[in-house]
């Protein structure tokens, strides 16, 4: 008998050890062949505090904190020199999102499971991303971690990495999609030229917007171009190029992805590199498909005309109108793609239509725009009619939640930049044909961007408004992690109530805490509050409505 059982645990360990190595072949993506190695020698020099060179490429960081960058080359030493010359930012940036997916996806099968299924689902992202930017991400990971190599070899982990933001899109908890952007010309512009705004609303936490790079690539083969991005990202999210094309792109409310495809970043990016005008734009779309809904808003200076580019993983239309307004939020408005169910519910459901007036509403009261009449639309925190939303309401076109934002001014190839925190710091405005002019001089020591144009931090944050939303948010994190002293209960429930008084969540996570701890009957008041209050979408509505009538229920069965 126990010889039967030691075939058996033996049989059994093969299996285990076949479908390891099957798992394994059907994720493992083989890093392209690279013919030039003649860059690997080249080192990172330190040149300043904060300033770095590694060939004619540098990196520094400016007087607000913003890091700006200069990269040329082909494509694998671009990846290579970028990575050697952001290895200590992207260590830091990897490990706040490793942490982050720790902590939303707790338990190690867990994670396993997942980690394996997006492994077997993304086994063939290199193809979908193609030769060229495969080997830019290649020669960044040459300079990456090893720390997560449990994870995947660090260029698997970085090819996966440029497709959170479009999985990111199908999580109902995280705040993708509630980006807003708008494009003026003609009467809405004091000189009629194109003024382009966006807001950038990727949270993941604090710590994933604190290193914002300014990049500025210079590609072998392409146009020159500008972008905001983050250490290890590649692909684009806003940016300019020196022939006046501009791109940002905004999420659509999406189902779980069915398969492989286009990380929507990366196709930005091929758009911002290769595209000279609106027609190559579309062309570059067409050919693509991608994982989710998304909406790329695309400008001309040269054309002096803005389209929106709709995409599903199935269907690709272009919303171009005559107005001298754009206004893109989080819907599709083609003829092709906007009686669609899916968008119908979207606006319905979502706050999409709702912030989409209320740019519409403060379009028509601030005519002409200029630039830091711009900043404050993008800055703008309360509703339709000034209604008080709360602070971090997604119904804001300001949610306090902004990874970055920019302004575009593409007929005179200037592009303005928020300054941390959020979109509250100055605006640096970088005339981007000057700074490629100038950027094989070597790193630069001095202030790059046009000072006489910068525009102001917004008073919120000089005022000290700020500091009482930061207290706010500890404060909050504190009380949904079940974590204050009972004793100071009445005292904690009022301050959070003064600090941030108009929004829902407010209300709702005090009435949490108490229904967590069993206290159903106080928990009913704290949900009613917050039910008068201006919610983000329908279902955060039900779903708080659904919290008080367990809470009445539950009281009437014990009477």
């Amino acid at each position: 008998m126990p010889v039967l059982i030691l075939k058996i645990l033996l049989f059994l360990i093969e299996i285990v050890i076949v479908i390891a190595i099957l798992i394994i072949s059907l994720i493992t993506i083989l890093p392209p062949k690279i013919k030039n190695k003649k860059m690997l020698n080249r080192l990172r020099k330190t040149v300043g505090n904060n300033a770095f060179v590694c060939g004619k490429c540098w990196l520094r960081k400016n007087r607000n904190n913003l890091f700006e960058m200069y990269i040329e080359g082909d494509a694998y030493e671009r990846g290579l020199v970028a990575g050697r010359l952001t290895k200590e930012l992207f260590s830091f940036q990897e490990e706040v999102f490793i942490n982050y997916l720790k902590k939303k996806i707790p338990g190690g099968i867990k994670r396993f499971i997942i980690k394996t299924g997006i492994g077997i689902y993304n086994r063939k992202i290199n193809k979908h991303i193609g030769d060229e930017f495969s080997k830019e991400i290649y020669g960044i990971s040459k300079s990456a971690s090893r720390k997560y190599s449990y994870i995947a070899p660090a260029y698997m982990r970085i090819m996966n990495y440029h497709a959170a933001h479009d999985i990111g899109h199908t999580l109902q908890d995280i705040n993708y999609v509630g980006c807003t952007s708008v494009s003026l010309k003609g009467k809405f512009t004091f000189d009629n030229n194109l003024l382009i705004g966006r807001n950038f609303d990727f949270y993941v936490n604090d710590d994933f917007c604190r290193n914002k790079i300014v990049a500025f690539y210079r590609p072998s083969t392409g146009h020159p171009f500008a972008m905001v991005t983050w250490a290890g990202m590649i692909g684009v999210i806003s940016g300019m190029n020196l022939k006046g094309i501009t791109i940002t792109i905004n999420g659509v409310k999406s189902d779980i992805p069915k398969h492989s495809a286009t990380p929507v970043s990366i196709l930005a990016r091929e758009i911002l590199q290769y595209a000279g005008n609106l027609k190559e734009a579309k062309e570059i779309a067409q050919k693509r498909s991608i994982f989710v809904s998304e909406l790329l808003m695309v400008s001309s200076a040269d054309e002096k005309r803005t389209i929106i580019i709709e995409k599903t993983p199935e269907k690709t239309d272009v919303y171009e109108n005559d107005a001298e307004s754009v206004i893109c939020t989080n819907h599709f408005q083609g003829d092709i793609l906007k009686n669609e169910h899916f968008n119908i519910t979207n606006i319905k459901e979502s706050s999409t239509m709702y912030r989409y007036n209320r740019v519409n509403e403060l379009l028509n009261k601030n005519l002409p725009f200029t630039a830091e009449k711009m900043a404050e639309l993008l800055r703008e925190k309360k509703g339709v009619g000034n209604a008080e939303l709360g602070l971090s309401n997604e119904k804001a076109i300001n949610q306090l939640k902004a990874h970055h934002s920019v302004i575009f001014i593409p007929e005179k190839l200037i592009m303005y930049v928020s300054a941390s925190p959020y979109n509250l710091g100055e605006y640096m405005a970088y005339n981007i044909n000057n700074i490629f002019t100038n950027a094989t001089n070597g790193c630069p020591l001095k202030d790059i961007d046009d000072i006489n144009l910068t525009i102001a931090a917004d008073n919120f944050l000089v005022s000290g408004e700020f500091k009482k939303y930061e207290e706010y948010k500890k404060m909050l994190e504190t009380l949904q992690t079940n974590n204050i002293y009972s004793n100071k209960e009445d005292d904690f429930f009022n301050t959070l109530c003064q600090l941030n008084p108009e929004y829902y969540l407010t209300y709702s996570s005090v009435g949490n805490y108490l229904r967590n701890n069993k206290r159903y009957k106080e928990a009913i008041s704290w949900y009613s509050k917050s039910l008068c209050k201006e919610f983000h979408n329908i279902n955060e509505y039900k779903k708080i409505k659904k919290e008080l009538d367990y809470c009445n229920n539950h009281i009437r069965a014990n009477a």
